[in-house]
């Protein structure tokens, strides 16, 4: 289990970010969106360059949206391994 599967790629956490982009009405969050990356933070700083259109307080709260969820993904993993 590496960390780009856990956080980005298993079925569960493509549906979270799914829910969370059609919450946010940001199809740079919608998975499908996303093109090919090597890490996670390779994926991270993509989808906040994305972001660049939509000026710096909008790019500003989708780098903290991201960070938050990525967040509550690996507690969520936590609670339900240990």
């Amino acid at each position: 289990e590496t960390a780009q599967h856990l956080l980005l790629d298993c079925t569960f956490s493509r549906e979270i970010w799914g829910l969370i982009s059609g919450w946010a009405g940001q199809n740079l969050l919608n998975p499908a969106s996303w093109p090919g990356f090597d890490t996670v933070l390779c994926w991270w700083l993509g989808r906040v360059e994305a972001a660049k259109p939509l000026g710096k307080p909008a790019r500003k709260l989708i780098a903290s949206l991201l960070l938050l969820s990525l967040w509550e993904i690996w507690k969520e993993r936590n609670r339900r391994t240990f």
